[in-house]
């Protein structure tokens, strides 16, 4: 088995072998089919002849896709050139095989995710919702959407970006804007619901950062806001929809099943903090 860095030439196999698993891989689909640029990030494949076994991409977030044990355990020889990223995240069985080299390269995480169900979503699988008022973020929302998706960072991964240097993150939240990733809802001023786009591809569409702020959780803002945003992509021509939510989660688990996702997989993510973040004492180990 040979591994190397990925170049332009190898580009649609390693496309062809990530559809094989659409809403997993959507992360690294899209990194990968994006731009020409992409190719010059840190992302490496497995090669058992002519065919792509695996995949690792070793950016901030490091993603690991493998076919078999032998192809992760090859790509884990890969993490040795790796900064501590803030989280490493790919299938239940890619991560465990790699349990042991993730460990040793990084130190203990300060929090796993064991197991988080994917859900995909058709539009015949739609189910009825109330209506809601939701809308596209615009640059005047930036400092409240960054706001939110921050409270919702220290919530999920124990780490609040607006206790340091809050401008990467910021920055961040500008370029979701700017793409049209970012959905809100909001009523005198104040925001009731957010979601945000994390990945297109050209099989899904996978959504990130449902969020409701504390206040207001309980009164259908979540159900409505959602199958808004959920409608209003479908429209838009997109033919699949995508999302992760762990599996203690269990009101956001209802909600989706409701609105008509199903399950169709599951990652594991180890969480490391940020270089100089301080961890949040409610973070929650799983």
């Amino acid at each position: 088995m040979n591994v190397r860095r990925i170049d332009n030439g190898d580009r649609k196999a390693v496309l062809a072998y990530l559809e094989h698993a659409p809403y997993e891989n959507a992360f690294l689909s899209w990194m990968l089919g994006s731009d020409t640029s992409t190719v010059h990030a840190p992302l490496f494949a497995a090669w058992d002849g002519n065919a792509v076994v695996g995949t690792l991409y070793l950016g901030p977030q490091i993603v690991v896709a493998g076919a078999s044990d032998e192809a992760r355990k090859a790509l884990a020889a890969c993490l040795v050139h790796a900064r501590r990223p803030s989280l490493l995240v790919g299938t239940v069985a890619d991560v465990e095989s790699i349990e042991p080299a993730v460990r040793e390269a990084f130190g203990e995480p300060a929090a796993v995710r064991t197991r988080q169900p994917v859900y995909a979503l058709t539009p015949e699988q739609l189910r009825p919702a109330p209506h809601a008022r939701v809308r596209r973020s615009e640059l005047p929302d930036l400092e409240m959407v960054a706001y939110h998706a921050a409270a919702m960072t220290a919530d999920e991964l124990g780490f609040d970006p607006r206790r340091g240097d809050f401008s990467a993150f910021r920055e961040g939240t500008r370029r979701s804007i700017e793409r049209g990733w970012s959905w809100i809802w909001t009523e005198d001023g104040q925001l009731r619901f957010k979601v945000s786009v994390g990945a297109v591809t050209a099989r899904t569409i996978q959504l990130q950062g449902v969020y409701t702020p504390p206040e207001y959780r309980g009164r259908g803002y979540a159900s409505a806001g959602l199958h808004a945003v959920c409608n209003a992509l479908f429209h838009e021509g997109h033919a699949t929809l995508s999302l992760c939510v762990n599996d203690f989660n269990r009101t956001a688990r209802r909600l989706y099943e409701r609105l008509g996702f199903m399950e169709v997989g599951a990652l594991r993510t180890f969480i490391y903090l940020p270089q100089n973040a301080r961890r949040l004492p409610s973070l929650r180990l799983t």
